[in-house]
């Protein structure tokens, strides 16, 4: 970490705040800026009530899971995906469900690879976008379409935005960007890759 960092982690342990428990959702001094850094950067306009801290984007997304699907529910993981989905999925007593998705659509997901794989136990559906392990980004216009489609069948979709501020060819519009992402939309995201 940069020295600037270390040296705010050791002045921060000197006061009281860092020897008590914070808030389960995290400390309002943490969330009030990450919601204006996001409305500000036009990633999304999340109010620091919706917003949840967490120790990692892992756990973000075993609370995700834990809070929405059931064991027995499937939950779909275009594929390939980044292992630890499918261990989390696997961990809440879930089904993974494998997508395949196409090198000829530059292994981005869409809603004609998601649609045929949806039964009545499906829960949720997982997008990694940009992707880990490919690299692959859904385009705004695509995630409207998987968001509006699952949340006409009552799923949840479930998006890791980890590796967001690594897309350099063309400017990524978060999915809290898109109109009624709410309804259905769970963001997780970390400072663990863009921080790091």
């Amino acid at each position: 970490p940069p020295d600037a960092a270390i040296d705010a982690a050791r002045d921060a342990l000197t006061g009281r705040s860092a020897h008590v428990y914070s808030a389960d959702a995290g400390n309002e001094s943490l969330r009030v800026p990450l919601s204006d850094d996001l409305r500000v950067s036009g990633q999304g306009d999340i109010s620091p009530g919706e917003l949840i801290i967490t120790a990692g984007g892992n756990q973000a997304f075993m609370l995700a899971l834990m809070t929405l699907v059931d064991p027995g529910d499937e939950v779909l993981l275009p594929a390939p995906y980044f292992v630890n989905h499918e261990m989390a999925v696997a961990a809440v007593g879930a089904v993974p469900k494998e997508v395949p998705i196409t090198e000829a659509r530059g292994f981005a997901a869409c809603w004609e690879d998601l649609e045929p794989h949806i039964s009545g136990r499906t829960r949720a559906v997982v997008i990694c976008t940009p992707s880990n392990p490919t690299g692959a980004v859904v385009a705004g216009e695509e995630m409207t379409r998987v968001a509006h489609e699952l949340a006409a069948r009552d799923i949840v979709l479930i998006v890791d935005e980890t590796y967001a501020r690594f897309v350099y060819d063309a400017p990524f519009a978060s999915v809290v960007t898109l109109p009624d992402w709410r309804a259905n939309v769970v963001l997780v995201n970390t400072f663990s890759k863009s921080f790091g």
